[in-house]
């Protein structure tokens, strides 16, 4: 609360309702209608589909396209539609995410660094106590994995535009989700985090001048991990270095995914029909391909496979319209989201997937503060160090 030049107490320049026009209270008691209608005022309208971008829009017509070709390729084949497939709940609960992102992005920073830090710190603490491949806040190490590099992800994001204690904080929290990365013994994860935590460092250390590197960085990244996974489930055995991390049991259900994805390649199998095709579906650890392309591929078909590729796509367009070192370290994450979907059964659980979105809307969101920002663009040149003024 400030003061104007009559000495009227102001909130962000308007006088509450309790007072007249010159700053003095009309009535000992404030008018509850009056108070109730301020405070409306002060919150934000909803976004209208108009006022969305056109990537916005791109985003979530493709999201609903993949939801309703899920439920019409399952019907197809007739089989039963289960209202909580994965494949129904993680296009929502991704949406969800950008929406949380773009709102913390424009909340008091204090509250939402210390907040984010306590998430870290309470998953480290419940993946060290409660370690195991049945532990964690997930009950799944894989996924608890891929949820701490989204987290990783987003003190870093946070921490480069803080400063002081609270860009300390961020960054100790980063480092505590290394601690319990490595408590999680993911092999993949940890390979994942490589590139997202080197870009952590080159942002926040010096920033960097141009987006169009680390976009095109990820996007080729994605393209080949997918390659190599697919060509890796058709091959009748696999190279030593490609069995670091992982079981012999992924070769075994990603072959079975890229079986079943044979028998109909365009419109897939539907939705559970790997769990009833693949024997080792049976243990109910394994009833997933343990691989988001081949999964998808074998229940929906190119046609899945094509809409997934492009909601992929909308993610890299997405982080690109904020600044060069944001756009870094969001795509990082998006990346790392991506390629250990590959080789682990991670998109299926909510948290991994509201993390991300919530990477991609924090990103987003810093588009319209950079464009009001006159010195936005100074922040871009080497050296800087990606902290804006108070």
């Amino acid at each position: 609360m400030n003061r104007d030049i009559t000495g009227a107490a102001t909130i962000n320049g308007q006088k509450p309702p309790s007072e007249n026009g010159v700053g003095q209270p009309s009535d000992s008691r404030a008018d509850p209608r009056s108070v109730a209608a301020w405070v409306l005022s002060r919150v934000p309208r909803r976004e209208t589909w108009s006022s969305l971008s056109r990537l916005d829009r791109a985003g979530l017509l493709l999201l609903a396209a993949f939801m309703v070709w899920a439920v019409t390729t399952t019907l197809l084949n007739h089989r039963p539609v289960q209202p909580l497939s994965p494949y129904l709940v993680s296009p929502v609960i991704a949406v969800l995410g950008v929406v949380v992102g773009r709102r913390l992005v424009r909340a008091d920073p204090g509250p939402v660094a210390v907040g984010l830090v306590g998430i870290v710190a309470y998953v480290t603490l419940d993946v060290v106590v409660r370690g195991g491949p049945a532990g964690g806040p997930l009950g799944y190490a894989n996924s608890n994995a891929a949820l701490i590099v989204q987290l990783m992800a987003l003190t870093g994001l946070m921490a480069v535009n803080a400063r002081g204690g609270r860009h300390r904080l961020l960054l100790a929290g980063t480092l505590l989700a290394v601690v319990a990365l490595v408590a999680t013994e993911c092999r993949a994860a940890m390979i994942v985090s490589v590139p997202l935590l080197a870009a952590i460092w080159v942002a926040v250390a010096r920033g960097v001048r141009r987006r169009w590197w680390p976009v095109t960085l990820g996007a080729v990244a994605v393209v080949g991990s997918a390659a190599a996974v697919i060509l890796g489930a058709g091959s009748r055995s696999w190279l030593p270095i490609a069995t670091y991390g992982l079981s012999p049991a992924r070769h075994v259900l990603w072959r079975d995914a890229l079986t079943l994805w044979s028998h109909n390649p365009v419109i897939g199998s539907g939705l559970g029909s790997f769990r009833r095709f693949s024997a080792l579906a049976k243990n109910p650890d394994l009833t997933m391909a343990h691989c988001s392309i081949l999964q998808i591929g074998a229940e929906t078909g190119l046609i899945g496979v094509g809409l997934f590729t492009a909601i992929l796509a909308v993610g890299f367009a997405l982080v690109t319209q904020s600044s060069s070192t944001v756009t870094l370290l969001a795509t990082a994450a998006w990346t790392a989201a991506a390629v250990h979907s590959f080789v682990d059964h991670t998109l299926e659980f909510p948290a991994v997937v509201l993390a991300a979105g919530a990477a991609i809307g924090w990103a987003s969101g810093h588009n319209s503060i950079d464009s009001a920002d006159p010195s936005a663009g100074l922040r871009e040149h080497r050296g800087y160090r990606a902290r804006p003024v108070p």
